[in-house]
């Protein structure tokens, strides 16, 4: 255990701030130092003590567990990003497959907030959680594709109103196992949940409501590509924005995303290598000024590969 008592010229900083400094750690890791429960201030219960605490002079500041924490933050380098696109307001993104957007319980470092902080400190006042500073949406850790933050809490504001409003139009490639029935053009099942699994529940509306499971609307079209033997590939179009929104509609609809590991399990127990071939192709979003913007990116080289092959 690590103890710190605050000096007289320490008094009057936030805690997050104070750690940041002590410690020689960005803010975002100090910030999860304290919200991982391992800070207590002046024997405090850690579960009372908040990022946001005003220190005081003479404050004991005991930190647990922190070597190992501290290793694990530190020792790891963000990962590069390709950016499609940047100006004042807003940082376009190819996000790889295999990273995180933001940091969670599960995945702490290697972030995609890691690396936008890395090379845009200011970026870490923007937005309404310090955890996702100028994130408006997220794409899934093994999902890669075009992703947009904003730069500044005003482009911040606007993003996330057209979000919320569904302005945003988004076209994904997925390649789903089987024979994709040319009568499926879209999957409209309320998404929730599992209350015993780690995945979402695509289920419809009346039966959600049975079983006590709260659920949201969401519906997704389906545009049959390319079929090959054992496989298809989809253009998915969201038109709303829930979480695993386009891998459990398909999976409910028994044609589950090729390498998805969580709902197409049984598809690649023989194959765990596999990766999973779902890509944010295109993203067009309208601005305050009343232009349009329009990304589009490549397919990974993994997913490519396998289609090819």
């Amino acid at each position: 255990m690590q103890q710190i008592t605050a000096d007289q010229k320490d008094a009057g900083a936030r805690l997050d701030v104070f750690l940041s400094k002590i410690l020689n750690l960005p803010r975002n890791k100090a910030r999860k130092l304290i919200t991982e429960k391992l800070v207590s201030i002046n024997t405090k219960n850690t579960k009372a003590v908040k990022p946001s605490y005003v220190v005081k002079s003479n404050d004991l500041i005991e930190i647990s567990n922190e070597k190992k924490f501290l290793e694990n933050l530190i020792e790891k380098t963000p990962p590069e990003i390709p950016i499609i696109f940047e100006d004042d307001n807003i940082l376009v993104i190819n996000k790889p497959r295999g990273i995180a957007v933001h940091p969670d319980k599960k995945y702490t470092t290697n972030t995609v907030v890691d690396w936008a902080l890395k090379h845009y400190p200011p970026l870490e006042k923007i937005g309404e959680d310090p955890q996702r500073p100028g994130v408006v949406h997220r794409l899934d850790k093994e999902t890669s594709g075009v992703m947009i933050i904003a730069k500044t809490q005003v482009m911040f504001e606007w993003l996330k109103k057209v979000f919320h409003d569904r302005l945003v139009k988004k076209k994904y490639l997925a390649l789903v196992y089987g024979d994709f029935p040319e009568n499926i053009k879209f999957i409209n099942l309320d998404i929730g949940r599992s209350p015993n699994k780690p995945k979402q529940l695509a289920i419809p509306s009346d039966r959600a409501k049975q079983k006590s499971i709260k659920a949201r609307p969401a519906k997704t079209e389906f545009k049959i590509l390319k079929k090959f033997k054992n496989y298809t590939l989809l253009e998915a179009r969201p038109l709303s924005g829930r979480t695993h929104q386009i891998r459990a509609h398909l999976a409910s609809a028994g044609y589950p995303v090729v390498g998805d590991k969580i709902y197409g399990k049984k598809f690649i127990s023989t194959s765990k290598e596999l990766p999973m071939c779902l890509h944010s192709q295109e993203l067009t979003l309208p601005f305050p000024d009343g232009t349009l913007g329009k990304w589009t990116v490549p397919l990974p080289d993994n997913f490519d590969s396998f289609l090819k092959n």
